[in-house]
């Protein structure tokens, strides 16, 4: 049996593993109202997960209309997770929970990454504390977003990677393998992540290089044959994704190219303002990482060819992070933070060059404490505010609208993804319809019912209006269901 190094995994966890207890603490009251509605894509996840758990089903969340089938997901792994976690508690608490825990196992993958022998450990524990309650990740894995588990499993490979470094085991090499070939089917988006998890290894001074290259080669082509085991399940999903998928390098030559309403500049602009919407890191985070970058290239500290890996794992994760999002998507930023981290442990170093007794790094230390005492007083203060209004925003406040509802037809089309989890666990089959295929060619013996709320978009008033002689049902809450007269 393999065992990490004890220095790693001492002291630390006895402070960490009490902060993870409080942080669910506060979560818990307001997790089933806040975020204020229920997320399209917390909902897509878990119908993904149903899906691939009963293959024969006729209906979908995700349904394609002209191919008469749920459009198949990719990272199978992660719903099916999502799934299985809404299934054991029946509620929507039950998805959070479940990302809320890959959210807590980043933390303590950063912990690890960020533990080395003879530095403080309180720089790993406000490191960690930081990613837990990091704005942009918050808003993810609360939401029920599997961003945070996907990026767990490459730390995790990462991890692996520094112990192979230390002490060589060919069961490290397998088990990193195992975790950065199930990141993508966890979410696909991990993938731009997958090549920072190279640099413990790169940054690893007693391997010498030409067993480095060995070492990436046997990791590269490992992974490749297990990623390819794990391929079939997603085959289908990956082919219609690649005929959909869109890159903000095509939107940005589209708008280059027809001088559209908004300039290229303007559109760059948004670009980085969602960043930082999205990825509230901690300064210290980031300057620790341009530290990290800096020392990279300069000094003598990697010689010519470790150099040259950096810079081509850098620049492999930015060209990821164009070919791995379908639109601009600002969530797609938050899969900058292995590379930040792993930039930042080492950027440590080099900040503190006479050791970890210095001003500097004091006054490091006084930073990153008072920006998690910031995050945490913002936490209680988000949670309370949620918990205040639970009544009004959790999706139970619409169980009248359900329960008003005929016992026929079953199957919906629906604009409200918040009665998603009540109109299934009372027997109906919602659909909700993303496409413009999908929007113009609906079949009405396909999804006789349409039920819409007070704001409608647009896709659902053309649907409303096309029906012959339809008929209108008011519910409670301004809520209508709309079906075809009979023939």
């Amino acid at each position: 049996m393999i065992s990490p190094p004890r220095q790693i995994f001492h002291k630390p966890w006895l402070w960490w593993l009490p902060f993870l207890a409080l942080v669910l603490a506060v979560f818990l009251p307001s997790l089933g109202s806040s975020p204020i509605v229920v997320w399209q894509d917390e909902v897509q996840i878990v119908d993904y997960g149903r899906v691939m758990l009963d293959p024969g089903t006729d209906w979908a969340v995700s349904w394609s209309t002209h191919e008469h089938k749920p459009v198949p997901p990719v990272s199978y792994l992660g719903c099916i997770g999502a799934e299985l976690a809404y299934r054991i508690t029946g509620t929507v608490l039950g998805s959070r929970l479940f990302c809320i825990a890959g959210g807590f196992l980043l933390g303590s993958l950063v912990l690890g990454l960020m533990m080395q022998p003879g530095r403080p450990p309180v720089i790993g524990l406000l490191f960690a504390g930081l990613i837990v309650l990091d704005p942009g990740l918050v808003q993810s894995y609360r939401a029920g977003r599997l961003d945070a588990m996907a990026m767990a499993f490459v730390l995790a490979g990462a991890l692996c990677l520094k112990y192979h470094a230390r002490k060589p085991d060919w069961r490290w090499l397998v088990a990193a393998s195992l975790a950065l070939a199930c990141a993508p089917y966890i979410w696909v988006r991990a993938a731009m992540s997958i090549p920072a998890a190279l640099l413990p290894l790169v940054f690893a001074a007693d391997v010498p290089t030409r067993k480095l290259l060995r070492i990436i080669l046997a990791l590269v082509a490992l992974t490749a044959v297990i990623a390819a085991l794990l391929l079939p399940p997603a085959w289908h999903g990956l082919q219609q994704a690649g005929t959909l998928a869109y890159s903000p390098l095509q939107v940005l030559g589209t708008i280059a190219a027809n001088r559209g309403v908004d300039s290229l500049s303007l559109t760059l602009l948004r670009m980085l303002e969602d960043t930082l919407r999205c990825c509230g890191l901690a300064v210290p985070l980031l300057l620790l990482a341009a530290v990290g970058l800096a020392t990279s290239f300069t000094g003598r500290r990697l010689p010519l060819l470790r150099k040259f890996l950096v810079a081509l794992v850098v620049l492999a994760t930015l060209l990821f992070q164009f070919k791995t999002t379908t639109a601009l998507h600002h969530f797609t930023a938050l899969y900058l933070v292995p590379l930040l981290v792993l930039l930042a442990s080492w950027g440590m170093d080099s900040f503190a060059p006479g050791g970890f007794s210095g001003r500097r790094v004091r006054w490091l230390i006084a930073a990153m404490t008072l920006l998690l005492a910031y995050h945490g007083v913002a936490t209680v203060d988000r949670s309370y505010d949620a918990w205040l209004d639970r009544a009004s925003f959790s999706p139970e406040a619409l169980q009248p609208v359900v329960k008003a509802l005929p016992a026929a037809p079953k199957r919906l089309i629906v604009d409200d993804f918040r009665l998603y989890f009540l109109l299934r666990s009372s027997g109906f089959q919602p659909f909700y319809l993303f496409t413009q295929v999908d929007k113009a060619t609906h079949e009405e013996t396909l999804m006789p019912g349409l039920l819409v709320g007070g704001n409608t978009p647009m896709w659902a008033t053309i649907f409303e209006t096309q029906l012959r002689h339809p008929l209108v049902k008011q519910l409670p809450l301004g809520y209508r269901l709309v079906v075809p007269a009979p023939k």
